[in-house]
């Protein structure tokens, strides 16, 4: 049981991530050992199921989803496509939110907020300021020894 349930785990995600990158729909269906069902379906299962059942009939428009009429059948395509693309968003959000952790004074892990970010930007400026004026004042003692060693070789 606990390999099958990891596998039919890895199975769904496996297929979610093939309809997504290929924009494909698929429908798995697996019963397991004691015959109870696990199904996943892109954007449902009912709607590959019923593509597949009347895939090779002539007048598939007029025979349409079984108890639904086609406005409804389009709005469930919608809704689908929308759980997905959340699912994608929130996966890709916890990506970047994992990314953008920081360390607080006391070693704590969290993520910056705005506030927070607006400081750090702003000690960045005064940084990249400060540096400016040493570089400046390097550069200027650097101009003015070379110019003491020029003097001191005309003499």
């Amino acid at each position: 049981m606990v390999t099958f349930s990891k596998r039919k785990s890895g199975l769904f995600k496996k297929a979610f991530e093939l309809s997504i990158l290929c924009g494909i729909q698929i429908a798995i269906i697996l019963f397991s050992h004691g015959g109870k069902p696990f199904s996943f379906g892109n954007p449902s299962v009912e709607t590959v199921a019923n593509m597949f059942l009347y895939q090779n009939e002539d007048d598939q428009e007029d025979v349409g989803e079984p108890s639904q009429n086609n406005e409804v059948y389009q709005l469930n395509q919608q809704v689908e496509d929308l759980k997905n693309q959340f699912q994608v968003a929130k996966e890709k959000g916890e990506v970047l939110s994992n990314g953008m952790k920081s360390k607080d004074p006391l070693g704590k892990d969290h993520a910056p907020n705005l506030e927070e970010l607006q400081k750090m930007k702003a000690s960045l400026k005064e940084l990249g300021g400060y540096m400016k004026v040493k570089i400046n004042n390097m550069d200027l003692e650097a101009a003015t020894t070379l110019l003491e060693l020029a003097n001191q070789d005309m003499f």
